[in-house]
């Protein structure tokens, strides 16, 4: 399938369920997605946040790292 169908479902939200639905492949990350409200967006961000400091962290490869935000707005 295309991109947007491999990383998620039908109903738009990620195809892996909470907690871990918040990293995807290749510098893909997704945030709000939890329907956990403010306190699943902020778990999320925290985990993205230490994520991405790790990856500075550990030596560069010659493979360029994109990272790609995605945030869902709460109002439907």
């Amino acid at each position: 399938g295309t991109e947007s169908t491999v990383h998620f479902s039908e109903d738009g939200m990620p195809r892996l369920p909470f907690p871990n639905g918040w990293k995807g492949e290749n510098g893909l990350y997704t945030v709000g997605f939890t329907r956990r409200g403010i306190l699943g967006a902020c778990a999320d961000a925290t985990k993205i946040a230490h994520d991405i400091a790790e990856q500075w962290r550990t030596p560069a490869t010659t493979e360029t790292t994109r990272f790609i935000v995605s945030k869902r707005s709460s109002t439907q």
